[in-house]
């Protein structure tokens, strides 16, 4: 240690003086000062160890190769990535022997090519304790003056976790692109910027283009100039402000003509938040276009078929009501004018058949106006009660001469309350539900009940019940009962007669005033209709 502190090496040589006797008087020493080179290997040792160190960070290994003597000399590094005891002699040979039999022929091919001058710079497999690996392999070669080759140096490098990653990415994108392949979608990927990036074989069969021409050509020049301009804005609005990408377009397809297109996609963030690409699919949606558009024009011409019969159906309601009035009128003049009694019963069944044919005109008449929409519910003042008066005096001679009882279940207060609406139309579905209980009751009891369900100071909710002990309707026939021109049980309707207009015209008048009717029956017990 120098007097500053410093430190220095010394390398000292000593040797004896011996004296003419032969015996030694004295020393002889040498000193040389080392420190330069001492300092020197310092650094040498301290820039291997940081090198090693480097190599294993980075799996990469370095090795030298001495043609001349066939030896190839690993770092500690190399050792570890070849799976190979540390110090092991290798050669040439031993290192081919580490690498996978299927890349060996490969290895060597490129190896003898760079002989001849052409870089080295390969990625191949080998096996390292039966781990298979792949490592990146890179080398500059060494000639002396007289451009013979001495050897080469090079690299190892594990990039093992690399082409993990790549497989995985081929596999993933293998996947979506078969996916893409096989479903009728156009699946479609683009730049933020709107660049086409991908298209599905779907999407380039649509609109008759090249994976290539999609990308330079780019989808807007195949929009109908009806849509290319809203579409493309609604486009940039979509990429400016990061939304759902959702819009039905039409575009020129390979045969010439414009197809529908249902447009659907969202844009790909990165980990970051960042607008990595886009993505979505095209469906060709024209066949359903024209399915909707031939529907369109089907519904159009039924319901101009349907308007056409209504109003035929009302015009030859009205034809036959007028002459039918005349002879309902002149049967009851010249049954109150003739007394003979088989001359009156005769008129009598005159009369009750045309009150029947009015009556089968006025439900054709009613059904047609409501399925044309043109029947309108009345507004006018009425007592309830005087709904239920109507009702028992049109039917009780009807439920009297079949031997039934036609009661009513209504409360004084409800009996002396007052509505506004139509109290035509309210006595025309009670009239339709008592009559049907009349007609389809042999024996028993036929009952109309009204109660409040609830009331406030501008509206009242009424329960109607009609409730009869005739046969009952199957079950299997109470789903169509309310149906236009449907009917119970065939050999009851044929026996009792009726059009099955009834109870179809009552839904619509109920439905008309905001209420529904629903009917619970079983077959020998009776029925009971019941509305709101």
């Amino acid at each position: 240690e120098r007097a500053d502190g410093s430190v220095q090496w010394l390398r000292w040589e000593v040797l004896p003086w011996n004296t003419a006797a032969g015996s030694v008087g004295g020393m002889v020493i040498f000193s040389e000062d080392i420190t330069v080179g001492k300092l020197a290997m310092e650094r040498l040792r301290l820039s291997e160890r940081d090198l090693q160190r480097a190599q294993q960070v980075g799996a990469i290994g370095s090795w030298r190769l001495d043609v001349r003597r066939n030896e190839l000399t690993w770092s500690e590094e190399n050792y570890r990535i070849f799976a190979v005891p540390a110090g092991t002699a290798m050669t040439y040979e031993s290192f081919l022997d580490c690498v996978h039999p299927d890349d060996r022929a490969y290895v060597d091919t490129a190896w003898q090519a760079a002989l001849r001058g052409e870089p080295y710079d390969i990625e191949h497999r080998l096996r390292a304790d039966g781990e298979l690996k792949w490592v990146r392999q890179r080398a500059e070669l060494e000639f002396d003056a007289d451009g013979t080759l001495l050897g080469g140096f090079g690299t190892t490098q594990d990039i093992t976790e690399r082409k993990d990653a790549e497989e995985r990415i081929r596999a993933s994108e293998a996947l979506y692109r078969g996916i893409g392949e096989t479903i009728d979608y156009g699946v479609w990927v683009c730049e933020p910027s709107g660049q086409n990036r991908y298209a599905s074989a779907s999407f380039l069969k649509m609109v008759g283009l090249t994976q290539q021409q999609c990308s330079d050509f780019g989808w807007g020049n195949v929009l109908h100039p009806d849509d290319a301009e809203a579409t493309i804005a609604a486009w940039q609005e979509c990429v400016r402000t990061g939304g759902t990408w959702d819009r039905e377009h039409r575009f020129l397809g390979v045969d010439g003509k414009w197809h529908h297109v249902l447009a659907r996609g969202a844009r790909i963030k990165d980990e970051k938040g960042n607008t990595t690409c886009w993505a979505g699919i095209n469906l060709d949606i024209t066949a359903l276009k024209i399915a909707q558009e031939e529907l369109q024009q089907a519904k159009e011409r039924a319901e101009a078929a349907s308007n056409a019969k209504a109003a035929f159906l009302a015009n030859m309601s009205h034809e036959i009501r007028t002459p039918l009035g005349v002879i309902v009128g002149l049967a009851h003049l010249l049954h109150r004018d003739i007394v003979d009694p088989m001359q009156r019963r005769k008129l009598e069944q005159l009369c009750a058949t045309s009150a029947h044919l009015m009556a089968i005109i006025n439900d054709i008449l009613d059904l047609s106006r409501i399925e044309a929409e043109r029947l309108e519910l009345a507004q006018d003042d009425f007592s309830l009660g005087s709904v239920v008066t109507r009702v028992t005096r049109m039917l009780g001679g009807r439920a009297r001469e079949k031997g039934l009882s036609l009661r009513t279940d209504v409360a004084p207060p409800l009996r002396g309350l007052w509505l506004h609406g139509d109290a035509l139309r309210l006595a025309q579905v009670l009239i339709n539900l008592c009559g049907n209980g009349i007609k389809f009751t042999e024996k028993g009891t036929v009952s109309l009940s009204i109660a409040c369900v609830s009331e406030n100071s501008a509206s009242v909710t009424l329960h109607f019940t009609v409730a009869d002990t005739g046969c009952g309707i199957a079950s299997v026939d109470q789903a169509r009962l309310f149906e236009p021109f449907a009917q119970g049980n065939a050999s009851a309707t044929r026996q009792h007669g009726g059009t099955g207009l009834g109870l179809s015209i009552s839904k619509q008048l109920v439905a008309l005033m905001g209420g529904t009717i629903q009917v619970d029956s079983q077959v020998g017990a009776g029925s009971i209709f019941s509305f709101e």
